[in-house]
């Protein structure tokens, strides 16, 4: 493939033989040491200039085929999820668009549902706050739909895009995942580390769970811990995989507190630790 010229018939390719894969990040309850949910990520072919999101959805949105590719991407995650049997959420992004059409009888959710033996209590849709909101009242009604029927939804990237907070209180998301940017240092910037206090203060006032994407060290995790986010995702646990990355109590435990007391590590062996600290 040479250029940007390619790219009309390389999408059209990975759409129509569905060469998309799934992989899986884990989202980490650091207070009570277990894996919470996994993130879907979807990727084009390996050797595809359109194996990131970044260049295939950009793409897909350039050239009028963004719902052709969520929809994929949807029936591609459930369909790997429901072979793997986790007691765990599953993470999916949806842009707004998208989320208004699932109440649509094309989009099949209820017969994916059905058909991979899921439950909607197993789902979290993900609506992106970088994509300006056109139809607020009717996604506000999408988005109840969805809940009442036992989906959870979350508002991703806070704090980067478009009228965050007005969304945050409109929508009532069940979670709220902090942009990356705010993370990112956390652990040097003092006006970051207070951002992100009033974000946890905010999410306990008004019954919402947050995560914090992005955490590639451990002082940035223990900034988070410190602040009162329990919900971690980012390459300091895992890269995503294809499939999900297992990851004992035990483990975790050496990887969110690697200092621990002389009893802690007799509890925990050196070796779970030695694990542990190859996750990256």
């Amino acid at each position: 493939m040479n250029g940007i010229s390619s790219y009309p018939r390389e999408l059209d390719d990975i759409l129509h033989q569905q060469r998309i894969t799934p992989l899986f990040q884990p989202i980490v309850d650091v207070v009570r040491h277990r894996v919470f949910g996994y993130e879907s990520l979807s990727r084009g072919p390996q050797l595809s200039p359109l194996y990131g999101a970044g260049p295939l959805f950009a793409a897909a949105t350039q050239y009028q085929r963004l719902a052709e590719l969520e929809q994929l991407c949807v029936q591609k995650a459930l369909a790997a999820w429901s072979t793997f049997e986790l007691e765990a959420q599953l993470f999916i992004n949806l842009s707004p668009d998208m989320l208004l059409d699932t109440q649509q009888e094309q989009w099949q959710l209820s017969q994916l549902m059905q058909r991979h033996h899921l439950s909607p209590h197993q789902i979290v849709f993900e609506i992106s706050e970088r994509t300006p909101v056109v139809q607020f009242s009717a996604l506000k009604q999408s988005i109840q739909h969805l809940q009442a029927q036992g989906f959870s939804i979350a508002l991703d990237d806070m704090g980067s895009g478009y009228s965050g907070l007005k969304l945050w209180s409109e929508l009532q998301p069940d979670f709220i995942k902090i942009d990356r940017y705010f993370i990112h240092n956390i652990d040097t910037n003092p006006i970051k580390l207070k951002f992100v206090h009033s974000l946890v203060t905010l999410a306990q006032q008004l019954e919402c769970q947050l995560v914090a994407e992005g955490v590639e060290t451990y002082s940035e995790l223990q900034a988070c811990m410190d602040v009162g986010v329990e919900l971690i995702q980012g390459f300091f646990f895992a890269q995503p995989q294809a499939i999900p990355l297992s990851i004992s109590q035990q483990q975790l435990a050496c990887k969110i507190a690697p200092n621990v007391s002389q009893h802690a590590r007799s509890v925990a062996p050196p070796l779970l630790c030695q694990l542990a600290q190859g996750f990256r």
